[in-house]
């Protein structure tokens, strides 16, 4: 499994990329397994980290699918105040306290757990902006509206319905959309350790910021 930033889930691979794409669905299981190992204490020999990493990408992608909708050209301001609007909300719903750091461009968003003492704290670094995007070199309706595709028997790409996520998941499908990898799935993947987490009742040894 791999995954290889800038070319994750996007909708116009040229050809001498094309070994390069990475697994979309292999690549969010592991790295929100490996994002639950990171984050948490040791957790006991027994649990199924595999399993559990993936009930929990399952459950992400609806999420994933309304973040990727929001357009991110950094050159236009209110597509990254759509971002940071999300990003609020999200993190605010998981416990985290939230303010704005102005800049002379656009503002970064500083989230954090209530602080704990005697411990350390960690600082992560997420990113909400993306480069800018031509449509007409995309093979689907909008860059921003994420499809599920499968490889054709002809070769390329052709789309399967999303709806194909709530069944058993197949390593080899993609998600396309503009800034899935670089990268809005990492935000993704993040958020999903820490459902995890909270939902295992497994506390985090340290304080924990994230800028974004």
């Amino acid at each position: 499994m791999e995954l290889v930033n800038r070319t994750f889930c996007s909708g116009l691979i040229p050809q001498f990329l094309k070994s390069s794409v990475p697994q979309i669905l292999s690549s969010s299981i592991l790295h929100i397994l490996l994002l639950l190992t990171v984050l948490s204490a040791p957790l006991k020999a027994q649990e199924n980290l595999d399993s559990l990493a993936m009930v929990w990408a399952r459950g992400s992608f609806g999420q994933l699918y309304e973040l990727l909708s929001i357009p991110n050209d950094a050159h236009f301001p209110e597509d990254i105040e759509e971002n940071v609007r999300w990003c609020e909300k999200a993190f605010a719903s998981r416990g985290f306290s939230f303010k704005r750091l102005e800049t002379e461009t656009v503002p970064l968003l500083l989230a954090e757990l209530p602080h704990r003492e005697g411990l350390p704290t960690v600082l992560a670094y997420l990113q909400l902006d993306g480069q800018p995007v031509d449509p007409a070199h995309w093979f689907q309706e909008d860059p921003f509206k994420p499809v599920l595709k499968e490889q054709a028997p002809q070769g390329g790409w052709e789309e399967i319905p999303w709806s194909r996520l709530e069944g058993e998941l197949n390593p080899d499908w993609r998600i396309f959309a503009r800034s899935a990898s670089d990268a809005k799935g990492p935000v993704m993947m993040f958020l999903t350790a820490l459902d995890a987490l909270r939902m295992m009742d497994k506390p985090l040894p340290y304080n924990l910021k994230v800028i974004m």
